[in-house]
Parts: structure tokens; sequence; C-alpha cells
């Protein structure tokens, strides 16, 4: 009797244990074996860290200007790498416009410039960071500035530029009291 009894209770037990319940919030079904806690391991190795939260490039393009060489970035959250927006692109929450004088052809190191426009014969570079709107971020609609002062190392080869960025504290451009975190980061992108 005992007999019949543990393999009633084992049957139940088993039963039990393969009975999802449907109302289970850990349930990720646009990644499986992942819990919404946790960030799929397959992420662009492009990515900044502002505030603390993890954004990565989704998008990327060289900007036209005659008088400057500017490459966009658009960065999402791990979320929105699998999201797309109204217009056929993956939404994004922020982008970062990285400019030069010049479109550096080889290895080297510039400082950080507050101007967006940068002077005839510079070696200077600045971070335009721009928050999109409709995202929901604390900083959505601002732009930030990088200040001057520290200097971005950068490696070109094989047509790839390769960085990683210091921690700054990026500047409002309509508000020079308000700044934004940048924790740091590292670019490997197509030169």
């Amino acid at each position: 009797m005992n007999r019949y009894l543990i393999l009633a209770i084992a049957a139940l037990t088993t039963f039990s244990a393969c009975n999802k319940d449907d109302d289970d919030t850990n349930d990720d079904t646009t990644n499986p074996g992942t819990t919404p806690t946790e960030e799929p391991t397959d992420l662009p190795s492009t990515y900044v860290v502002i505030e603390g939260d993890s954004f990565y490039m989704s998008a990327n393009s060289v900007a036209p200007d005659a008088n400057a060489y500017r490459y966009q970035v658009n960065f999402s959250s791990a979320a929105q790498l699998d999201q797309t927006g109204n217009d056929g692109n993956t939404e994004s929450t922020l982008a970062i416009v990285m400019t030069f004088k010049d479109k550096p052809t080889q290895s080297g190191s510039a400082p950080f410039s507050s101007s967006r426009f940068p002077a005839m014969g510079t070696d200077s570079v600045n971070f335009y960071t721009s928050f999109f709107i409709n995202t929901g971020h604390p900083l959505e609609s601002k732009n930030f500035l990088s200040p001057k002062g520290e200097n971005l190392n950068f490696t070109i080869a094989n047509g790839k530029l390769t960085a990683d960025l210091p921690p700054m504290d990026l500047i409002n451009e309509g508000d020079p009291a308000e700044t934004a975190i940048l924790n740091g980061g590292s670019f490997e992108i197509d030169w």
C-alpha cells in the first residue's frame, strides 16, 4: 500500500511541476530562455552607458556636411532592438553624432570639444547627443554636447574605427547647468 501512495504522490508532483501557469509574468516569448531582467547575449559590440543604462548601436550613417565629417550612431535599449517603429527602422532612444573637422584615416587621438562646429584645422572631436522624443526617456527631446578635456583614443584598421569611450559629463545644449553622465562605452563602427 505504501508503494502505491508513494507512486501517486510522485505522479501528482510531476504533473504539478509540468503544469505551466498561464499568468506567469516572467515568460518572455520574444526571447525564449531569458527572463525580462536578463539581457540577450548577442548584443552589438558598439554601446554606450548613459546614467547607468546601456544602449546598443541599432543604426549608423555618415551625415552630409561640406564643412566637417559627421558620423551618426543611433542607440537602442536591448528591448528596442526587437522593435520596429512606424518609419520601418529599429526603435531607438538616442543618437550620438561624432564630429571631426576631417575624416581621420589613421589611428590617433583627438581632444573632445564642446563645439559641434569644429574650427578649421583642428583635430578635436565632438559628441552631440540627442535624446529622441516619444521614447519615455527622462531626457527625451534634450541635446547634449561633450565637454572639453578628455581625449578620444581610436584605432582605424580593416575599415573599422574602434575606441573605448571615457566617462564624461555631457552638457545640455539649452541649459549648461544640466548634465547627463556618459559612464563609458565602446565603438566598433564601419569607417
